[in-house]
């Protein structure tokens, strides 16, 4: 498919799929760098921009099965793996019932700004998603860090109710959060004496009123601090 191309000269290239790809969700990030080196290579000019888009939440299977969202942890370690890349959250844009879901403007957007920003080296504006770096764990508390969270973090006015949170017992229940002075997010369940593992919007899709985003409107994309 790239073959008939490859004499044409390119300066990026942007990429949305990886749908099909969630049972065997485990090779994705491996065969996502792959396929990107395979690329560069074949238009022999040097590491041009890969800007790509995460899979946005559907009801697959069953919507709270979790292997779309192990899907996406594996698109969010791709990104860490192929050089000059850059991914998209689509976190807060899925339909339960729509495997393509109607808000692309936004998913244009949101890929234009790492475009303008990395390729072009425009400023005065973020581009990055907030991603989950941290936790911390105080008696019944869990505290949440985060990455290029701009100045600060917010539910945009809308309740969340997709925080999880379990105990060594690794059963997992809803959890109540407070966004701390703009920056940390505290969690904890009355049903959790001592948290261990935290998970946010990891299902195939949650139902939430509300999602995490930095201030400058960018979504938090479904995350877990566990290995289970």
């Amino acid at each position: 498919m790239i073959a008939p191309i490859i004499y044409y000269t390119i300066k990026g290239a942007i990429w949305y799929q990886g749908e099909a790809n969630r049972n065997e969700y485990n090779e994705y990030a491996a065969l996502l760098t792959e396929m990107v080196a395979g690329w560069r290579k074949d238009f022999g000019c040097g590491n041009f921009p890969f800007y790509f888009v995460q899979i946005a939440p559907f009801k697959y299977d069953k919507s709270l099965d979790i292997v779309a969202a192990l899907q996406r942890d594996e698109q969010q370690k791709a990104m860490s793996m192929i050089p000059n890349s850059g991914m998209i959250s689509t976190i807060d844009l899925g339909e339960e019932n729509c495997i393509h879901p109607a808000e692309k403007l936004t998913v244009a957007k949101r890929l234009s700004y790492w475009a303008l920003a990395e390729t072009y080296n425009f400023t005065g504006f973020s581009y990055k998603m907030p991603v989950y770096k941290s936790m911390i764990v105080t008696d019944s508390v869990a505290t949440l860090t985060f990455e290029n969270t701009a100045k600060g973090l917010t539910n945009m006015g809308r309740e969340i109710d997709c925080f999880e949170i379990a105990g060594a017992d690794k059963i997992f229940y809803p959890a109540k959060y407070t966004i701390n002075k703009q920056t940390t997010v505290l969690l904890q369940s009355k049903q959790v004496k001592t948290p261990v593992a935290v998970r946010y919007a990891f299902r195939n899709f949650h139902v939430t009123r509300g999602y995490l985003y930095n201030t400058a409107g960018l979504p938090v994309p479904s995350f877990r601090t566990d290995d289970w």
